[in-house]
């Protein structure tokens, strides 16, 4: 029996030692290929020899009985490491080869902000892993950042590329700059200078400066022109039909898609403005639809080319004052490429974070083409209001069964959403608009088991470190005295 038990101890420290040495592999490895070596099958049979050894030392080492607290930690680890085989992909293999019993152990789900989602998928976001019995919606996501470390407003570029196979690839940076001193825009060859920066200002227009909704045929002939006001109307000869305002909004956002699909006026900061516009002929409406100001929308009353041209014309600034209840600041730039040369003001709404503007008529010596394909990678310099590092990130869902509303919870970093068997950890979002989130999805199988686990090995540890030696103490006092 003494032989028996050297043994068991002896292999229990190779195992140990073997366990820490792979365990450093892994951590230079990667997490994804450490998740790989760790369900491999030479590591499944490693962890049923260690559960082995465990069920091995109660047998050889019969006093643990008599002994609560390595009772406990024995039995907390026979847990730990059962429940996390239990979960483990090749257990998840294993119960759908023999028993059917289909569990994804972890994947991902992307939720527009707005909509529904019940598929998981792969790593790439793209290839369907399974089903759920019931859907997230994704009620609104949020952002918290901690103070900034400073208030002046600072300057970006985003600066789009072509790949070799003709995709577009992102690239932005923000870069520093000082008023009177000249800077290299990154990823152009534009020369910035700021000429002057107010750090509370509001546009100056024109004295006689009004907003028009422009109707025009494709050929660019004005046909009429409408205040932006609800039921303003204009009729028209040719087509003959009557366009109407229906609504105005200072800050439209679309939530959803499909049938679920919202047009909504967005209270509180920032704005896009927009128009919707009915189009009728004879009192029945023949085309509905929004004018916004970036460009122009076309009006097709009929299958083919479009009639008409809807442009939301906005009274353009023709530069700034200082104004110290604004919460925006404004800037002029002196703008150079090559033998061209520009004066221009970066001038945020009210409320807004960031105002833009195109280098591309600076670059390539034209306006921009929202129609043309070179449109989507021409550069643009961005003054972006100061936020401080993301402090937290939040998702607020919504759980629906049968088109119903089940329950509802907020997923944020280290809180996740437990239901149907799953996990639901809060893994990356839309950093850029906010109109998405990336959930991580993880089984629950075997974690119940391992919070026992670990509940009995604290237990133990606690009893055998800290209460046996208080109450042997104890004792002790007590029979002195």
């Amino acid at each position: 029996m003494k032989t028996l038990r050297q043994a068991i101890l002896g292999s229990v420290l190779a195992a140990i030692l073997l366990l820490i040495v792979l365990s450093v592999i892994g951590a230079f490895l990667g997490a994804e290929d450490a998740t790989d070596l760790f369900n491999s099958w030479p590591m499944v049979v490693f962890w049923l020899l260690a559960v082995g050894l465990l069920v091995a030392g109660f047998a050889a080492f019969r006093r643990l009985a008599a002994a609560p607290a390595g009772l406990a930690m024995h039995l907390g680890v026979l847990l730990i490491l059962g429940g996390a085989m239990w979960g483990s992909i090749k257990a998840h293999e294993f119960r759908e080869h023999w028993f059917g019993i289909k569990k994804v152990p972890a994947g991902y789900m992307p939720i527009l902000e707005g909509e529904a989602e019940n598929r998981i998928l792969a790593a790439d976001l793209q290839t369907p892993l399974a089903t759920l019995p019931f859907a997230l919606y994704l009620k609104d996501f949020s952002l918290e950042h901690h103070l900034p470390d400073r208030e002046t407003w600072g300057l970006m570029v985003a600066a789009p590329a072509l790949d070799a196979e003709g995709n577009p690839v992102h690239r932005q940076r923000q870069f520093a700059w000082d008023v009177g001193r000249q800077v290299q825009v990154p990823f152009t060859d534009v020369r910035l200078k700021v000429l002057r920066y107010l750090p509370h200002a509001r546009p100056t227009l024109p004295p006689d400066a009004k907003a028009l909704l422009v109707v025009t045929d494709p050929g660019g002939r004005q046909l009429a022109d409408l205040p932006p006001q609800v039921d303003a109307q204009a009729t028209l000869q040719d087509p003959a039909v009557t366009l109407r305002v229906v609504k105005v909004f200072e800050n439209l956002k679309v939530m959803g898609s499909g049938p679920q699909r919202q047009v909504i006026d967005v209270g509180g900061p920032g704005r896009n403005p927009a128009l919707q516009v009915r189009v009728s002929d004879k009192d029945e409406p023949i085309w509905e639809g929004y004018a916004l100001p970036q460009f122009a929308t076309p009006v097709r009353t009929e299958p083919g080319e479009p009639r008409l041209l809807l442009h939301y014309v906005l009274p353009q600034p023709t530069g700034a004052e200082e104004d110290p209840a604004s919460d925006v600041p404004a800037m002029e730039v002196k703008l150079a490429c090559g033998d061209r040369t520009s004066t221009e003001w970066l001038l945020p709404e009210p409320g807004a974070d960031l105002a833009r503007l195109s280098l591309d008529p600076l670059v390539r010596g034209r306006t921009p083409d929202h129609g043309d394909m070179d449109d989507a990678v021409a550069p643009e310099l961005f003054l972006l209001r100061p936020v401080g590092d993301v402090s937290a990130y939040k998702s607020h869902v919504e759980v629906r069964e049968g088109g119903r509303t089940v329950a509802a919870a907020t997923i944020e970093v280290n809180e996740p959403l437990p239901w149907g068997g799953y996990h639901f950890y809060q893994h990356s979002y839309d950093s850029r608009n906010e109109s998405y989130t990336i959930l991580k999805v993880v089984s629950d199988s075997g974690l119940l088991v391992v919070y026992a686990g670990l509940f009995l090995l604290a237990i133990g540890a606690f009893w055998r470190f800290w209460a046996e030696p208080v109450a042997a103490r104890a004792r002790g006092l007590g029979r002195k005295n």
